[in-house]
This record gives C-alpha cells, structure tokens and sequence, in this order.
C-alpha cells in the first residue's frame, strides 16, 4: 500500500490528514492491527484516488 502512495506522490501524513485521522491509525490500518471497515476504505479511496477494492484485496494478499 506505501509503495501506491508513493507512486501517487502522497506521504502517510497527507493521506491520514485528507481521511480526517490520525498517523498512527493509518499506519494501523495499514499493519493489520485495525480492520478497515467500507467507512474508511472509502475515506481512504477519496484521499488517494485509489480504488476501495484495492485496500481489500491487498488486506487479503497479506492474510494468505
């Protein structure tokens, strides 16, 4: 997921700051340690321009 976000030449901060949380939250989501829920999946989508499916199939990727 990092690595789309620095393709689209958006940082962490900017993301989280965009979606209306926190860095630390984000980089949750990100680890695992939080589920994304379709509520900030679409945040995130709104803030990145990357696809909603995107976050769900990475999500399962890094389950198997």
């Amino acid at each position: 997921m990092k690595a789309l976000l620095q393709a689209k030449g958006l940082t962490q901060i900017e993301v989280a700051r965009r979606m209306g949380i926190s860095g630390a939250q984000l980089t949750r989501l990100f680890k695992g340690q939080r589920d994304w829920t379709p509520l900030t999946a679409r945040a995130f989508a709104m803030a990145t321009g990357i696809p909603k499916s995107t976050v769900f199939l990475e999500r399962e990727e890094a389950v198997v």
